[in-house]
């Protein structure tokens, strides 16, 4: 039966982790949120930039049946902790993330 699971990376490799693991045919889950940036130091009118930033640094959901894929697989990704149990997540967090997220209901 396929469960979500988190997995802990290094920091700033959340895109890179990320593609490596849909490589392997698994279900990846990255709640994102988008933060505008402006500088009012150096002028009012400047242009705002918006940056697209993981809500959870350093850790990605991934679904998978743990009977048929050997979570060691998920390990020897680079840029994943080597040294960490892979644990299970709820179904109703991950449901739960992503409805707030599509609602953009963070603040």
């Amino acid at each position: 039966m396929d469960m979500w699971y988190s997995v802990r990376h290094q920091s700033r490799w959340t895109q890179r982790v990320q593609q490596k693991l849909n490589l392997l045919g698994l279900d990846v889950f990255c709640p994102t949120f988008t933060v505008i940036i402006s500088d009012h130091r150096t002028c009012k009118n400047a242009p705002k930039r918006m940056r697209v930033e993981p809500l959870f640094i350093g850790v990605l959901f991934v679904r998978f049946d743990s009977d048929n894929f050997d979570k060691s697989d998920i390990l020897n990704v680079a840029g994943v902790y080597k040294n960490q149990s892979i644990k299970p997540v709820p179904d109703s967090f991950i449901y739960t993330t992503k409805r707030v997220i599509e609602k953009g209901e963070l603040e």
